[in-house]
């Protein structure tokens, strides 16, 4: 052999490996392109999720239960904490997770924008975790889709619009995630995420629950990918979260607990209603159905026209099971990753085919993201298939923008028509502009805090005081209940909000003052009922007011009084100034009195202690039926739950009675 020929394979072999490298730098630029692009129509993705969940604020359904869940929310910020979610659930009270997360911007600002803002978010993220999840599992195409779904369904929308306490889907995303990794990949840390799911899922709200099944199979089946430091790190919030719970529950009687084994002891009930309302879920279905007393003016709609795209999309969504069977089928490497997707969607159904109490949409929260997933499995049956995949495409854009134009209308309707009661709650509109005015007065001078005279005035169980609470949480305000109560003042000018219930307590202010300057907020466009905001001075006493100088022992003292028969029953108006705040709760009573005899009694909660401020003239209005001309009336106070009466005092602090006594028929004949 010539040695001297060895130069020339070697040339050779450089300009091959050149042009490999060169090749190869070639298709690393063409893949870093793809992941580009991949991440920007990610981008876009979200970016539309974020845009339709956020679109028009201001016609947000805020009635009892979405804004209950923000004020506890805001007393956990402000160091209230809770084991129990208060006032929430048909069968139990929930656990109070889902309070803790809507904490979180309260820590920053109070304003109900920021935490509304933060709830659509947190849906937001839950459809980039759908894309994470299925690109790990599924592969990109599918990924796409399944994020794609998710971001436009009508009812994934309105449900992120819903400050409620609910299965939140981020909840449920990560969970199944979670499982995901744990059979397909055996990855231990999977559990960290099965854990911070179930926080989100079972700690918020009990139809988490329906999870717990197939959580458990797969632990049993894969015990042995479990690992102290991720189960640690995922299933302890899990852990404190409940035994806070069970401690707080069996401390208060286990009523919570002995109502969840009871659950299923009523009426038991057998149909097809959860199969149904997660059919409905997967997309735009029956969304119609809350339009309410309006749903005759939806029907003749354009677009319910287009209605039939919604069988389209169910029908789409069982193509996607049938590809899940046969991808679990042929698909080794596939098998348990599609099943426990399939699971996750059926479990939740298959358990509420039997129920005590109705299904409602918001139980099959839970299923998300499966429904979607489901669908884009389609896509990873037909990945060879170009002239198929063309088809799956021409049908997913029209579907897409249908949904979008589903939920675009949705909002404009709901602008335009009253959508309640039975349907879409009265929009936050009317409100947030009442409270934009309150803030402009209080930021001005013109006032220095807020009366809010609401009936109930409670804001822990009255619908109109909860939402005006939450709205003007970063305002001084007090509460007065409309339907028996008045605080009036000397020191002008006053800022008084009223309910649209309020209107014989709005009346009744504007007597008391020299100047009144009202405005109506309607809270549909075609007028109706309104809150109303009025600025108020120069207090003037009603003329008929008759004196009767009286001091109680709690810092109160009385300044006179009215009566007077209307279509034969007796109105009692007392005015009473306050001297000082009392610790307890102060009720009140007027009785009438026929000799010995009491004939008739109204007793009243009046405003709060809580509420009350010094200088303060309460004007408390009793009704009782008409008596005989001979009767008395006897009014007074008492201390609340211990019904204790308040002694009325001399001016040396000795007690001397109970209650004072108006004769009626002096009262009437000086009418």
């Amino acid at each position: 052999m010539d040695f001297r020929q060895q130069p020339v394979p070697l040339r050779l072999s450089a300009g091959l490996w050149e042009a490999k490298v060169k090749t190869m730098s070639e298709w690393r630029l063409t893949a870093n392109a793809q992941r580009v692009a991949e991440v920007g129509v990610v981008m876009l993705v979200l970016g539309l999720a974020a845009t339709l969940r956020l679109h028009r604020l201001d016609l947000a359904d805020l009635r009892f239960d979405e804004a209950i869940a923000l004020r506890l929310a805001r007393g956990i910020a402000e160091g209230h904490w809770l084991a129990i979610a208060p006032f929430s659930g048909s069968v139990a009270n929930h656990p109070p997770a889902y309070l803790y997360v809507m904490a979180l911007p309260y820590l920053f600002m109070r304003a109900w924008w920021l935490a509304f803002v933060w709830r659509v978010m947190l849906d937001v993220a839950a459809v980039g975790v759908t894309w994470w999840m299925t690109r790990r599992h599924f592969g990109r195409g599918a990924a796409l889709i399944a994020a794609l779904l998710f971001a436009v369904a009508p009812w994934a929308v309105q449900m992120a619009r819903k400050t409620w306490l609910a299965v939140l889907p981020l909840g449920s995303a990560l969970a199944l995630w979670g499982l995901l990794e744990v059979v397909s990949r055996r990855e231990a840390w999977g559990w960290a995420l099965v854990g911070w799911g179930l926080v989100l899922t079972l700690g918020a709200h009990w139809s988490g629950v329906f999870a717990l099944p197939l959580v458990g199979v797969v632990l049993l089946w894969r015990w042995r990918t479990v690992r102290a430091l991720p189960a640690l790190i995922g299933w302890t919030p899990l852990v404190l979260f409940g035994a806070a719970y069970l401690v707080t529950d069996l401390q208060g009687g286990a009523s919570n607990m002995r109502a969840l084994v009871n659950a299923g002891s009523g009426v038991v009930q057998h149909s097809l209603d959860a199969l149904q309302r997660a059919l409905w879920l997967s997309g735009g279905a029956h969304l119609s159905d809350l339009t309410g007393p309006a749903f005759e003016t939806w029907r003749a709609q354009p677009i319910w026209s287009w209605r039939w795209l919604d069988t389209l999309q169910q029908l789409w969504l069982g193509a996607g099971v049938l590809s899940a069977l046969w991808l679990a089928w042929r698909a080794p490497h596939l098998r348990m990753a599609v099943l426990v997707v399939l699971a996750w969607e059926g479990v939740p159904i298959v358990l509420q085919v039997r129920h005590t109490q109705p299904v409602q949409m918001h139980y099959l929260l839970l299923t998300y993201p499966a429904p979607f997933v489901l669908m884009a499995l389609v896509w990873q049956l037909v990945r060879r298939d170009l002239a198929t995949r063309a088809v799956l495409l021409a049908v997913t854009m029209p579907l897409t923008a249908y949904h979008v134009v589903l939920t675009l209308h949705f909002s404009h309707f709901l602008e335009h028509h009253v959508t309640y009661p039975g349907g879409y709650g009265p929009p936050v509109r009317a409100a947030l502009a009442l409270s934009q005015a309150v803030r402009d007065e209080v930021q001005a001078g013109r006032a220095r805090e807020v009366l809010v005279v609401v009936p109930g005035a409670d804001p822990n169980v009255d619908e109109a005081a909860t939402v005006l609470d939450v709205l003007l949480a970063d305002l001084p305000r007090r509460f007065v209940n409309a339907r028996d109560a008045l605080i009036v003042r000397e020191d002008a000018p006053l800022v008084y909000v009223f309910a649209p219930e309020a209107v014989s307590a709005r009346d009744l202010a504007a007597q008391h003052y020299a100047e009144w300057q009202a405005r109506a907020f309607p809270i549909a466009e075609q007028g109706g009922p309104a809150f109303h905001l009025a600025r108020a001075a120069g207090l003037r006493m009603p003329g008929d007011l008759r004196p009767l100088p009286a001091q109680w022992a709690k810092g109160f003292g009385m300044l006179g009084y009215r009566a007077e028969l209307r279509a034969d029953t007796l109105h009692f108006e007392a005015y009473l100034r306050v001297f000082g705040v009392p610790r307890e709760d102060v009720h009140w009573f007027a009785h009438l009195y026929a000799g010995e005899a009491r004939i008739a009694q109204h007793d009243i909660a009046g405003v709060h202690p809580s509420q009350w401020r010094e200088g303060d003239i309460l004007l408390l209005r009793f009704v009782l039926p008409h008596a005989p001309p001979n009767a008395a009336l006897h009014f007074g106070a008492y201390t609340f739950p211990e019904v204790a009466r308040i002694p009325l005092i001399n001016e040396s602090g000795g007690a001397i009675g109970e209650s004072v006594v108006v004769s009626l028929s002096a009262a009437l004949d000086s009418r």
